[in-house]
């Protein structure tokens, strides 16, 4: 039986006795799908009126990866349309998600924490519901549960923020495909002399130990893939807010499938980038990197970067806040590898508080010796444009604005 089948039957007994619990058996009750080949859960009305279906999917299947796949959510979109009810969620057990079909990636609510993929394998070969797994799933049916709530009382409806939508989607991504490019890259690191001394070497020039174990390799693959999201992420920014017309919006066609003609496409695509642009050689970095080169030893990492640029409709870069790529690694890098890497990362109110205290004028010139992902100055280029607002509401233009602030970082990253 399919684990998406088996973890059904335990979450709709996790409901009812959730809504037993809460006195609410008078106003929400869930029924799961009885279409061969579904599996899903509807929570339904007093009346018996549907509220919202919750779709369940198995997060190793292709389709379940992650709660944003396209297919799914135009399918259960004109699913949600047939039923005349307005919204539904997407499950994978690694993360939920919840819909308005109206609005379908404006208004999205996210939750996760739930299991891991090793849980999930686990219980694929014995599934015994323990108090574990029971207390999991009522995590997952207390999220689901408040979302019903608020539609039957008539309540605004929790939504997540935009950026945090996207820093969702690409976290629940990584933690998808992270593993298969990290066993590819130690089987490699074991195998390859030459690929051995490169990443040695890399690690030497950041002033880290050189990589022994496995879970160093984890680490280092984690801020590789890292740093490819986060140039395919500046990239598309540019892209969306047409600073550079010129710039094609980077697509990977359907019939790429291994990781050798994906590197050669997005590198042609960066050097597009630095010549149309004059700029950005620094972030780029240059082929041979071995950090560029590391993810792409998988071609898991094909089916991550088609899902990272998957957002046709969805994101418009140019909408979402300038300091985007420090906030991804601040809540990507885990807590436990910020002082092995020296990533260090100060809340925006307080870059705020010191800018204002420290840049007086536009004329101040800025300097950040340990810049890190750039959002002192990224913020206090906003400061310094803003300062130089004349009662027109002209501002200095963007190039001397530049000229005037500098950092440095020993690290390639963000």
């Amino acid at each position: 039986m399919l684990i998406e089948r088996q973890l059904q039957g335990t979450l709709n007994t996790v409901f009812t006795e959730l809504i037993k619990e809460k006195g609410l058996e008078k106003k929400i009750l869930p029924y799961t799908a009885q279409e061969e080949g579904r599996a899903d859960i509807t929570l339904k009305n007093s009346n018996g009126k549907p509220i919202f279906f919750i779709e369940l999917k198995d997060p190793t299947a292709k389709d379940g990866r992650s709660v944003f796949d396209s297919s799914v959510l135009m399918r259960e979109t004109e699913r949600a349309q047939k039923l005349e009810i307005k919204y539904f969620g997407n499950c994978n057990f690694l993360a939920c998600a919840f819909f308005d079909k109206d609005k379908l990636y404006e208004k999205v609510s996210v939750n996760e924490g739930f299991f891991t993929l090793s849980e999930i394998n686990r219980l694929r070969i014995n599934f015994a519901p323990g108090k574990d797994l029971l207390n999991k799933l009522k995590i997952i049916a207390q999220y689901y549960l408040a979302r019903a709530l608020e539609i039957i009382e008539r309540k605004p409806i929790t939504f997540s923020n935009l950026d945090e939508i996207f820093i969702f989607k690409i976290r629940k991504l990584i933690d998808v495909y992270s593993y298969n490019i990290t066993e590819k890259v130690w089987e490699k690191y074991k195998g390859n002399k030459d690929f051995e001394k490169k990443i040695q070497l890399y690690s030497q020039s950041q002033l880290w130990n050189k990589p022994q174990t496995y879970e160093e390799i984890e680490k280092l693959t984690h801020i590789a893939v890292l740093m490819l999201i986060s140039k395919l992420i500046f990239y598309k920014s540019y892209v969306d807010n047409k600073t550079w017309s010129e710039l094609s919006p980077m697509k990977v066609p359907d019939n790429i499938d291994s990781s050798e003609t994906l590197e050669k496409l997005i590198w042609k695509y960066f050097v597009e980038f630095k010549d149309i642009t004059g700029n950005f050689e620094l972030l780029i970095g240059e082929r041979s990197d071995i950090v560029f080169q590391m993810p792409f030893v998988s071609d898991a990492v094909v089916d991550l970067v088609k899902e990272i640029l998957d957002t046709e409709g969805h994101y418009n870069f140019s909408n979402i806040p300038f300091d985007i790529i420090g906030r991804i690694f601040e809540e990507l890098i885990r807590e436990d590898e910020r002082h092995k890497l020296g990533q260090y990362f100060t809340p925006p109110h307080v870059i705020d508080l010191i800018n204002s205290f420290t840049i007086h004028s536009e004329r101040d010139k800025v300097f950040d010796p340990s810049c890190g992902s750039g959002t002192f100055l990224v913020r206090a280029y906003e400061r310094k444009k803003e300062l130089s607002k004349n009662a027109n509401g002209a501002t200095k233009r963007h190039e001397v604005l530049l000229n005037e602030i500098y950092g440095n970082d020993i690290s390639g990253y963000p």
